[in-house]
């Protein structure tokens, strides 16, 4: 896959899909109850994405709604985007897979929506992996609430290897 930033003419980056990934990525999205979202620099608007989910890569894993920009040019666009989108949709809790998130997005999360979360910063040449994938199985089990309030008491300083 090749990753085009909007508004950075020139700038490109080769995705490689590790296909198990995201399998395993897709089959937790289709569950009961579970929507995927969509907030990337690759495009602003939902045909941008539905371009992506439904190109020769992902055929159709791993749809989703565009999450709106608000003021995509200065910084901190990808916060104030996530932010506004979960005061929006008001999930019970959120996933949010980012190279780029925020390392204070977890405290503003807990401050502002106050839901269980689970942020997961991959490594920018590698992405998520398998044990992305365990940690996001965890957020998915019936008794996920204590689960993942163990992780949050501990996750502020944990890094997977390869994480950012």
């Amino acid at each position: 896959m090749i990753r085009k930033a909007v508004g950075e003419p020139g700038w490109y980056q080769y995705l490689p899909l590790d296909e198990p990934v995201i399998d395993a990525l897709d089959e937790q999205a289709r569950r009961p109850g579970v929507e995927v979202a969509w907030l990337t620099s690759w495009g602003p608007s939902q045909e941008d994405i539905d371009d992506l989910v439904n190109g020769k890569r992902l055929r159709g894993r791993l749809p989703g709604t565009c999450v709106p920009w608000i003021d995509s040019l200065k910084f901190g666009w990808r916060s104030r985007s996530f932010l506004a989108y979960l005061k929006q949709t008001r999930p019970a809790s959120v996933i949010w897979a980012d190279d780029r998130a925020p390392g204070d997005i977890r405290r503003r999360i807990d401050e502002r929506i106050g839901i269980p979360r689970l942020v997961i910063r991959p490594h920018v040449n590698v992405g998520l992996t398998m044990r992305h994938v365990d940690r996001i199985r965890a957020l998915n089990r019936p008794d996920f609430r204590s689960v993942l309030q163990a992780r949050m008491e501990h996750d502020e300083q944990e890094v997977l290897a390869g994480d950012a």
